[in-house]
């Protein structure tokens, strides 16, 4: 059985607790650091602390699991570092923060990936995109994509500084698709309707073309069958398609969330 060791259970670093537990859990005995004792209540059966210091003594995880804010990462490992052998991988899954950085925290040699899941992984739905540095074992990167597989899709990327368009992309886009969802409730709320009538055709929309899509080879192949030539979903289209706006839109914002992913990692702008 592999030993995970996840250091932080917020949003991201819980969704992905959740996530293993009811689908890879059987396969591993996992710890988990956190300040807030009271998360370990939602988690029966994992083993929770409050500091790095508080791990079984002689622990070697297969695995070190950063969800900490990018500002923590390198102080996390610094704690977590008695426990941190040859073979131990260390993950993590903060935006920006790339592994050189985290490097300069550990010996060496240690194998270090970068995963960026997006919090899909609350309902197994995640999609994540990893990058493994020159020292991860192709043993362990397939324990990786097993570990990230069993949450929802996992796909690698081959340079580093692909992670930032993906963070954009995946690891900020359930947040679009929220914010969509909000302003087509609103639009609906404005032209009428009352306030819990828009938020159930709103949201039950947005599911139900989350779950075509699962089956459809592409959105180009969904939207054309919705769309009657002269109807009311080519008239609509048409409004988000002048002048190129919602390209345009989609453009700037992935443009914003991948420049502050660059900002952080502190690498200069190109």
């Amino acid at each position: 059985m592999k030993t995970i060791v996840l250091i932080g259970a917020g949003n991201m670093g819980g969704a992905l607790l959740q996530g293993w537990i009811g689908s890879w859990g059987h396969e591993a005995a996992f710890h988990v650091i956190d300040p807030v004792a009271e998360a370990s209540d939602r988690y029966p059966g994992v083993a929770f602390h409050t500091e790095a210091a508080a791990l079984p003594a002689g622990l070697k995880p297969d695995v070190v699991i950063l969800a900490v804010k990018p500002d923590k990462v390198v102080p996390a490992l610094k704690e977590v570092a008695p426990h941190i052998g040859p073979a131990t991988c260390i993950v993590s899954v903060a935006a920006g923060v790339g592994i050189d950085t985290i490097g300069t925290a550990l010996p060496a040699g240690t194998p270090i990936a970068r995963i960026m899941p997006n919090i899909g992984a609350m309902a197994g739905y995640a999609v994540s995109a990893g990058f493994a540095g020159p020292d991860v074992p192709q043993a362990t990167e397939a324990l990786l994509d097993d570990m990230f597989s069993a949450i929802g899709q996992m796909c690698w990327v081959e340079n580093e500084d692909d992670l930032h368009t993906v963070t954009a992309i995946s690891g900020s886009g359930p947040a679009y698709f929220f914010a969509f969802c909000e302003t087509l409730r609103d639009a609906a709320m404005a032209h009428g309707l009352p306030a819990a009538t828009a938020e159930t055709l709103a949201v039950g929309t947005a599911i139900s073309a989350g779950r075509l899509l699962e089956g459809s080879p592409t959105p180009e192949d969904l939207r054309h069958k919705v769309t009657s030539p002269n109807g009311t979903t080519a008239a609509g289209l048409a409004a988000l398609a002048r002048d190129n706006r919602f390209a345009r839109l989609l453009d700037r914002t992935v443009d914003a969330a991948k420049a502050r992913s660059v900002e952080l990692s502190g690498a200069p702008k190109t």
